[in-house]
């Protein structure tokens, strides 16, 4: 009875411990869709319409949002406005006019229309571009033109769209398109990139897009169940069907089935790919979906009893540390009292590149100005590769999801392949343009020998690589420590410590030039694309250096045949000794057993 009582108090408590302060900020999307003719090969049935109808049916109203085609020209396809059913069906109207017939893919310009009345920045509205394209910057078929109009949006049209606190989020169709830019008009506005393989995966990649665009509260889905509670006002349940699927079928609590045909009092939006289904005043309870169970699913409400998360960035640099914020609010006023947050567990959900789920529990700051606030660190930092995490407060009456992908990369590809001689090795170091700025990249590379003794390394740049010859000259492992000094497209100048690269160094003299010896039967290459070592274990690498320095010096090249069976002699005569050693040992054993016995007798 008392657990039922205290339930009851947290139900009323929900209802009644907010305080209305400021409103939540209201979404401005503006689209952005590349109609060239290179999207008759990569979009021939125009998956981007479906993917903008989506679009529609997701955002919410009371947003604003408008959509723009991009060729030579820019052209309103859907007229910005505040979102409601008229704006839904004028922007479906819209979407069914998008083609391929387009000349020039003018990016400079879409940006500049698609962002006017943005001139003031508005703390209120939460502004993001989506921008969709296949090619690159492309306005006239002089070269020295289309770079200048590149030039522009990287010197103009980025800091111009950051002071307005506009977040870019690009996505790119094909294998020509122009990554780099794309990548840094998102790192610039702490916006993301995506790529997709094909115009099949529009749908879902429109989706989170917009997932990251809004950040949307969720409900959790369990095996297609999931529970309603009494502060959502509305929900949209997003579920991707597979090609000759059944019909989806929605449950409400106590309630005959809902479907595309018998929808109810609820709003389905259905295309090739996907059902979408809106429900004002939704029961309470729990509901079941029959479905095919998708990681891409979702259950978005729209509530006043939401979650707050802080400290996700779409893009981090391996081994940078993360801190992670939680707070529940309710209209927008953070919940501190125990009287609620005792029943909530909250918890965050990891899944790394080894595509296995880490889930965790969030330490609660429980006194000061920090108490509500739920806090996870991951100190060391993450590998690199992609990592997604979900952010849930769940108790028995409710629960509260939010999904948030990083992409952890260093700024810098880093090899270290085998020279044309044993001990000798190509070094190289190439900038990835997104992240830095050439022009002040200043990598540095300091070599330190088995005896301890360091060396500044000169540096030859060719193009946009910086690389150098080594060359060792004792037994032992090596380590190319890494430094760059350099300025960050999101961070400024900055140094970056890429960690210690090892290497295995090699004394022997110098071959006659009439012998020929295979570098991979002689040197242990060591070659990575920015993999961070923060330090070789002191066991390894002793073991390493006493392995080569135990190797005979003579004047000519080792007889690897006569070491490799003096080795095999050794390990046999070491199992020989382990296993003598270990039958004397199990002989004394025994004898002290039979005394202890025979003691006892005697008592």
């Amino acid at each position: 009875m008392q657990k039922y009582s205290r339930i009851l108090i947290t139900v009323l408590f929900v209802g009644l411990v907010s305080k209305v302060i400021a409103a939540p900020k209201t979404d401005d999307i503006r689209i952005l869709i590349d109609v060239s003719g290179s999207m008759k090969i990569n979009d021939p049935l125009d998956h981007r319409i479906s993917a903008l109808k989506l679009f529609n049916g997701l955002i919410s109203d009371g947003s604003k949002a408008g959509v723009w085609t991009i060729d030579r020209y820019v052209d309103m396809t859907v007229k910005w406005g505040t979102v409601n059913d008229e704006w839904r069906e004028a922007a479906d109207t819209g979407a069914s006019t998008i083609h391929s017939n387009g000349i020039f893919t003018n990016i400079e310009s879409g940006l500049s229309r698609a962002s006017r009345g943005w001139e003031i920045p508005d703390p209120d509205t939460r502004r993001s571009i989506i921008l969709l394209t296949d090619g690159q910057v492309d306005i006239s078929s002089d070269a020295a033109t289309n770079e200048i109009s590149r030039l522009n949006i990287l010197a103009k049209s980025i800091p111009a769209l950051k002071q307005s606190g506009v977040v870019i989020h690009t996505i790119a169709l094909s294998g020509n398109s122009d990554e780099v830019l794309l990548k840094q008009l998102a790192l610039e506005t702490g916006g993301s990139y995506q790529k997709a393989e094909s115009a099949q995966d529009l749908q879902r990649i429109f989706f989170r897009a917009f997932e990251r665009a809004t950040q949307p509260d969720t409900i959790k889905l369990t095996k297609n169940r999931f529970t309603i509670d009494k502060n959502v006002r509305e929900m949209t349940l997003l579920i991707f069907r597979q090609k000759h699927s059944a019909p989806t079928l929605l449950y409400p609590p106590g309630s005959s089935p809902l479907s595309s045909k018998k929808p109810g009092n609820s709003i389905w939006r259905n295309d090739s790919g996907y059902d979408l289904i809106t429900i004002k005043n939704p029961t309470t309870g729990v509901w079941t979906i029959d479905a095919e169970i998708d990681a891409d699913n979702r259950l978005m409400v729209e509530t006043d009893f939401k979650l707050s998360v802080g400290g996700f960035f779409p893009y981090v640099m391996p081994g940078q540390p993360i801190r992670i914020n939680v707070e529940l609010h309710d209209l927008g006023n953070k919940i501190t009292e125990d009287s609620l947050l005792q029943f909530v567990d909250f918890s965050i959900a990891h899944t790394g590149i080894d595509k296995i789920e880490k889930l965790s529990k969030l330490e609660h700051a429980s006194i000061g100005a920090d108490k509500g606030r739920y806090s996870y660190d991951i100190e060391n930092g993450l590998e690199e590769g992609t990592h997604s995490f979900v952010i849930a407060a769940d108790s028995q009456i409710f629960n509260r999801s939010k999904r948030f992908d990083i992409e952890v990369q260093w700024p810098v590809i880093v090899n270290i392949d085998a020279g044309n001689k044993p001990g000798s090795y190509q070094l190289s170091i190439k900038p990835r343009k997104e992240y830095l700025d050439l022009a002040s990249l200043r990598p540095g590379v300091i070599l330190q020998a088995p005896d301890g003794n360091k060396q500044d390394l000169a540096l030859i740049r060719l193009d946009n690589e910086w690389s150098v010859e080594i060359e060792t000259s004792q037994d032992g492992v090596y380590q190319a420590s890494i430094i760059i000094d350099t300025s960050s497209a999101t961070n400024g100048a900055q140094s970056l410590d890429l960690g210690l690269f090892p290497m295995i160094g090699i004394s022997s003299p110098a071959m006659p030039q009439d012998q020929k010896i295979e570098p991979s039967s002689r040197v242990v290459p060591v070659s990575r694309s920015v993999i961070k070592l923060d330090s070789i274990p002191e066991s390894i690498s002793k073991a390493a250096t006493e392995v080569v320095q135990d190797k005979p010096k003579h004047n000519r090249q080792p007889d690897w045949t006569r070491i490799s069976i003096t080795l095999a002699l050794v390990n046999l005569l070491m199992i020989i000794v382990a296993a003598v050693v270990w039958s004397l040992l199990r002989r004394k054993k025994d004898e002290t057993g039979l005394t202890l016995v025979r003691a006892g007798e005697y008592a």
